[in-house]
């Protein structure tokens, strides 16, 4: 009788934990966010290391609404879009945090520096949002990343933590 009641507590404490984690909402990554032990991990990574640049995007702004990743030589493609499953205010939450003040312009360039700061053969990137008719490309190839930011190029020598911070402030 003991231990059908130590069970019956048991089961009942795991459900009442699994429901709480089930309910709880997870909030996007922000450039507010970012912080560069999330990616030590990833220096000196590869094209090659799906696990990597995989693992980069999800430490990244727009980490929840990461769809799908194609990987070739020396470019990768990354698609942010709708997550399944969502109810309506979450559906307008995950859009208004790609669009609303075109935010997406901060957070794909935030994202290609990253990705060219940490992946070491990376030589061209597409980032591409789709929401429902509102459709974003981002293609750069290194080269004109660095021309664009210049800044950039001076701190890629030097730490993660540095880089990171810079690439906040020419982002935000």
């Amino acid at each position: 009788m003991r231990k059908t009641i130590n069970t019956i507590v048991i089961t009942a404490s795991l459900a009442i934990l699994f429901l709480a984690g089930c309910n709880s909402k997870m909030s996007p990554i922000t450039l507010k966010d970012v912080q560069a032990e999330n990616y030590e991990k990833y220096e000196n990574s590869y094209v090659g290391n799906n696990s990597a640049i995989s693992g980069i995007v999800n430490n990244s702004p727009g980490n929840l609404t990461f769809k799908s990743m194609s990987l070739k030589e020396d470019s990768a493609t990354i698609e942010y879009g709708m997550p399944q499953n969502l109810d309506s205010e979450e559906e307008a939450e995950a859009h208004n945090f790609w669009f609303e003040n075109k935010n997406y312009n901060k957070y794909l360039t935030f994202n290609a520096g990253i990705l060219f700061f940490l992946v070491q053969n990376l030589d061209y990137i597409k980032l591409e949002v789709n929401f429902d008719g509102d459709n974003v490309n981002y293609n750069i190839s290194r080269k004109d990343f660095y021309n664009k930011y210049p800044s950039l190029l001076d701190k890629q020598n030097r730490d993660l933590k540095t880089y990171i911070d810079e690439l906040k402030d020419l982002s935000e």
